[in-house]
């Protein structure tokens, strides 16, 4: 079976853009905790839509003591019998088979968009990066990052460099970031609405950092588009899914912000 193609027949949690960085072990240990309170089992899919880590530089970075306890912590979910699918983000597509060893076999990596249908639900499953068509400079910059040259030069290169390199993109980010107004990061409508085409009842986007809810009408029929938000200055975010409802968490506490009743989203 294709990782997240099957049917689920228990619950399933999505979470998104955790940033896990050795800069902040508070949120290491918020992020840990919050694996054990999903108890291994407890959830049938469990998925993360990019960026778990806030850069992932490939081969050794997972020997990092830093890294160790929240790959831990997903490893055992995975070892409960949890299906964990990794999607790539923006900061951490460098994530690969180097982590197999603290996740196990049974968990995915997977580098785009996924289709998947869990408990008659038809779900369009991505980080969202490519959905802000107006960033262009950093759509420019992911052409060449992302080059298979690029990747294999890159990964070619001893840990500490690649560590370095990193650092200096994190900066170039951060001037970035300060400099693009809010419509350059928004969502693009209409590539929204393509990716909505077709038999999808509701899409769950990481990448803008903003917990909420909208709707997309794609040939008459209306699409839940839920986002999530980051896990940044104590902010808490993901989704549960089971066959009643759909719940969005947000906020320090990670409390409820949005009930929707799953068959609604079914009827469109």
């Amino acid at each position: 079976m294709e990782p997240g193609r099957g049917a689920a027949d228990g619950p399933v949690l999505i979470f998104s853009d955790v940033h896990l960085d050795p800069a902040e072990p508070d949120k290491t240990a918020a992020f840990v905790r919050f694996c054990e309170r999903m108890r291994p089992g407890g959830f049938a899919y469990v998925y993360c839509l990019g960026d778990l880590f806030h850069y992932w530089v490939g081969p050794g970075q997972e020997g990092l003591p830093e890294v160790a306890e929240p790959l831990a912590a997903l490893g055992a979910l995975a070892a409960g019998g949890t299906r964990l699918v990794l999607l790539h983000g923006n900061r951490d597509f460098h994530l690969g088979a180097e982590v197999r060893g603290w996740l196990g076999a049974g968990a995915a990596i997977v580098a785009g968009p996924l289709r998947v249908c869990h408990l008659g639900l038809r779900l369009h499953l991505e980080h969202g990066d490519l959905l802000c068509a107006r960033d262009t400079r950093y759509r420019a910059m992911r052409r060449v990052i992302r080059h298979r040259a690029a990747v294999r030069a890159f990964r070619a290169l001893p840990l500490r460099w690649r560590l370095a390199v990193a650092s200096g993109l994190r900066a170039l980010s951060r001037r970035e970031l300060a400099r693009k107004s809010g419509p350059v990061l928004a969502l693009c409508g209409a590539l929204l609405r393509r990716r909505v085409a077709g038999p999808i009842d509701a899409a769950v986007i990481g990448h803008v950092h903003r917990a909420q809810r909208r709707e997309a009408v794609v040939q008459g029929r209306r699409r839940w588009v839920f986002s999530l938000g980051a896990w940044d200055h104590g902010n808490r975010s993901w989704l549960e899914i089971d066959r009643e409802q759909i719940v969005l968490h947000d906020g320090p506490q990670g409390r409820c912000v949005l009930r929707t009743p799953a068959a609604a989203v079914r009827a469109g």
